[in-house]
């Protein structure tokens, strides 16, 4: 929720963005992904997402949101109410194929906000709606042995603080 409130501090007033003119600070106030032990990603995400409202965990595939969430980055989504949605939230939206799609918001327009990749050169056919819309990643998580690591990761999670609360 910090992350959340320190992006709307940011991002407030900004009504559109360009991904390639402002990706380093749309990267500084995305939530940056905590490394973990290899084969615990999945596991310290779900326990992130139990004290989330809403909280999901998904594991994204694909290169859209590199460098920041490679392939495998498990991102806990919360839900964050629609009117209140702002550029530079990453936001998880269904497709209109059925896909659950984590992209951030460049702007809005009379259909809905305007959705890009931050590693895409154009922004998204569809925009989030109402109808689409899923939440906001609120935390990442990803192995410190992934090949692509991520860019501005925030910490490195013991194996013996995991499950511990």
């Amino acid at each position: 929720m910090v992350a959340l409130t320190v992006s709307s501090i940011f991002f407030s007033g900004c009504t559109t963005l360009s991904v390639e003119r402002d990706h380093s600070e749309i990267m500084a106030h995305l939530p940056q992904p905590q490394l973990v032990i290899p084969g615990h990603v999945m596991e310290a995400a779900c326990q992130a997402a139990a004290h989330v409202p809403g909280g999901q965990v998904l594991c994204g595939a694909g290169n859209s949101m590199k460098p920041l969430y490679a392939e495998g980055t498990a991102v806990v989504v919360g839900h964050f109410d629609y009117d209140k949605l702002h550029p530079g939230m990453a936001v998880v939206y269904w497709s209109h194929r059925g896909f659950r799609v984590c992209h951030v918001i460049i702007g809005q327009s009379y259909r809905g906000y305007i959705m890009q990749g931050l590693n895409n050169n154009r922004w998204d056919d569809e925009c989030v709606t109402r109808e689409n819309y899923v939440g906001v990643i609120t935390q990442a998580f990803a192995s410190f042995d992934t090949r692509s690591q991520p860019v501005l990761a925030s910490t490195i999670t013991p194996s013996s603080q995991i499950g511990a609360n």
